[in-house]
């Protein structure tokens, strides 16, 4: 069976009890995938709670899809309801896309996850931490988010949460990895050896992004399209708002780009 993303075995309890005291299916299997009755009341139940609020679920066997629905709005202030076409925009889940990517141009022998970074960067720029000026930070340290990159300053988080970046990939990291520049800083560097300590980080993925665009000669989203996308006829996925269907993309409830202030 393939689901998604109904149910995990995290939080089973919290939901049995739930089920439980709302009178719904108490006894029921909640792994019993094949009774379609289960899975939508138990659905119904953890939006009810507010466990998810919206979101689209299937169940595949044997490679078919044997269950469906759609919970929610797509656009809550003026109740669109999510459809089968909704385009959600997936956060931190596209940081799998860019290790995909990478891994793509490991197996054709292009990058060595234990070089040096600086190997897959355009001329001039480096990376390095000024606390270990002569510590190595590879492609395995990025995408393990253990590198020494500190965590995503003020003037990061708005390129990426406000919409589609107004900077390159490229411009970005020159002025964030040299110093003098715009968005350079000590801080943006933990105080130990790259490679020691693992510290979840955007600017890691970024990075791995970026030496994508360098060694396969292509702009990281068009790698991403002709490479991924396309051949796994993902062509509603984008890395940029503007070249999705608007009519099509579910805005967030809390947060957002619309609560941004640019």
């Amino acid at each position: 069976y393939s689901v998604g993303p109904i149910l995990t075995e995290d939080g089973t309890e919290k939901v049995e009890r739930m089920l439980e005291a709302a009178g719904i299916l108490v006894g029921a299997n909640l792994y019993d995938f094949e009774n379609t009755q289960v899975v939508h009341h138990t659905n119904q139940a953890l939006r009810a709670n507010m466990m998810f609020k919206r979101d689209i679920d299937y169940i595949v066997k044997d490679g078919k899809v044997i269950w469906d629905n759609n919970y929610g709005y797509r656009n809550r202030e003026n109740q669109l309801p999510v459809e089968d076409s909704t385009i959600f925009e997936i956060g931190s889940i596209s940081k799998t896309f860019v290790a995909t990517s990478v891994m793509q141009l490991v197996q054709q022998g292009l990058i060595d996850l234990n070089a040096n970074i600086d190997n897959y960067l355009p001329d001039g720029l480096t990376v390095s931490n000024p606390y270990f000026p002569g510590e190595s930070i590879t492609m395995k340290m990025l995408l393990t988010h253990t590198s020494s990159l500190g965590a995503d300053g003020s003037d990061f988080i708005p390129l990426y949460q406000c919409g589609d970046s107004p900077v390159r990939l490229d411009s970005f990291f020159v002025e964030y990895l040299t110093p003098g520049r715009k968005y350079y800083n000590q801080k943006n560097f933990y105080n130990y050896r790259p490679g020691t300590h693992w510290n979840y980080c955007n600017v890691d993925l970024a990075l791995a992004a970026l030496a994508v665009e360098h060694v396969s000669g292509k702009p990281f989203y068009e790698y991403c399209r002709d490479s991924i996308f396309l051949p796994l006829s993902m062509n509603s996925s984008s890395w940029f708002l503007a070249e999705t269907n608007q009519a099509n993309l579910a805005t967030p409830y809390d947060g957002g780009i619309q609560h941004c202030q640019m």
